[in-house]
């Protein structure tokens, strides 16, 4: 990202456009010298016929159909009688980004014009579109020239390849700019606690892959800090603990913080990752560029955790009257770790003691469709899962997703 930021600003003979929040590219139309004919479909002399600036931008122009192009004055007319034009233009590669809206200055000389706005992209060998300006027949184009506007329909993951202009008939466009996302950089461990749904970020923090585990919607690798928590567990005191049981010591545990990134690649596990920019749906990261390894793999050692930990972690410690008070080291959302203990009939695991429940019950299990607990109800067991969040307000706000896992092993444990 820094050297697509850097290239954009050596372009000094561009229109590109950088502020605190988005940027932008422009492609204006006219008839140049090159358009000697009433109609152009030939998609190699696209570029040279009607682009006048923003021509740095494009890779060439691709044949997807529907032409119908003709030269018109500052402008380029698209379509005729009851036929739409359509241009498909490949954007350099350094241009390539997620974008937010474009933005279509143009008017029509009939009454029946109407206009698709696209990012397409490649995917598989076929050619997609990705959110932007679905909404076709619902544009009125004006019969003075006036700026369009295609808004993102829901936020973008892929990055724009391809500028996809269908309109018609009688449609004249003077420009094109497209707007592109700017990501917000996580700068340190705090910025995890302060991410904002379907927002756009880079790490600028050391962040590894632990294990990928499959869900029956998802397929999510499971990543944490190279550094501590920005919000560990810490005791209120150092002394006075009850018995050695109640002194869950945080040297014991290794506190980092932990979320999720939709990814299938076993390769990162157990590696530090290089990372481009990715979408924040509320729940998970979703990448926009390639994931790479960045270090020397590594053995990945989990937290074990006890009913009490969850139920009771953090400075909100269980009480009893007196000057007593137990410590449990809290754990993490989308934490990868190992549990101790008792794990019922109806699949809670739990503690026979004070701290070992929440309003009687324990904290519920959920197995996946190829993972489960081979234990009869009432043993005490080691088991490992995927800390959740549980709505349920009966509970104690912890679920626990048993890890599950298809495809080959790296060796990571």
């Amino acid at each position: 990202m820094k050297k697509f930021i850097f290239m954009m600003l050596c372009l000094c003979t561009t229109t590109f456009v950088i502020n605190a929040s988005e940027k932008s590219i422009t492609i204006k139309f006219e008839k140049t010298s090159k358009a000697s004919t009433t109609v152009i479909n030939d998609p190699a002399i696209f570029i040279e016929t009607f682009v006048s600036e923003g021509a740095d931008y494009l890779d060439g122009s691709i044949d997807k159909g529907a032409k119908l192009w003709f030269p018109a004055e500052n402008a380029i007319k698209m379509g005729y009688s009851t036929y739409r034009g359509r241009f498909v233009l490949k954007l350099k590669d350094e241009y390539q980004a997620v974008p937010t809206k474009i933005v279509v200055n143009a008017k029509q000389s009939g009454s029946t014009g109407r206009m698709y706005a696209r990012s397409s992209f490649m995917s598989a060998g076929k050619f997609s579109s990705d959110g932007l300006g679905l909404t076709d027949g619902s544009v009125t184009i004006p019969k003075t020239y006036t700026d369009i506007s295609f808004p993102a329909n829901y936020p973008i993951t892929h990055k724009m390849e391809y500028l996809n202009i269908e309109a018609g008939p009688n449609v004249y466009i003077k420009s094109i700019t497209i707007y592109f996302a700017e990501p917000k950089e996580i700068a340190s461990c705090e910025d995890l606690y302060n991410l904002t749904e379907n927002n756009y970020y880079t790490f600028n923090i050391g962040i590894e892959g632990t294990r990928v585990s499959h869900t029956d919607t998802d397929t999510l690798l499971y990543a944490r800090t190279v550094d501590p928590s920005a919000n560990p567990s810490e005791p209120n005191r150092t002394s006075g603990f009850d018995s050695y049981e109640d002194r869950n010591w945080k040297e014991e545990f290794d506190q980092r913080d932990w979320f999720a990134i939709e990814s299938d690649d076993l390769s990162l596990e157990g590696y530090e990752i290089k990372s481009g920019m990715f979408l924040y749906d509320g729940s998970k990261f979703i990448p926009i560029d390639a994931m790479e390894q960045n270090s020397m793999q590594k053995s990945i050692n989990y937290n074990t955790y006890r009913p009490a930990n969850l139920i009771h972690g953090g400075y909100t410690n269980y009480t009893e009257e007196g000057e007593y008070q137990a410590f449990y080291v809290k754990p993490k959302l989308n934490e990868i770790a190992n549990f101790v203990g008792f794990v019922s009939e109806d699949m809670e695991f739990y503690y026979d003691n004070a701290h070992g429940r929440y309003n009687g019950r324990g904290i519920k299990i959920i197995e996946g469709k190829d993972s489960g607990l081979d234990t009869n109800p009432g043993d005490y067991i080691l088991f490992s899962g995927i800390i959740l969040k549980d709505e349920d307000e009966t509970s104690c706000g912890y679920k626990i997703q048993l890890y599950e896992r298809t495809g080959e092993t790296t060796g990571v444990p």
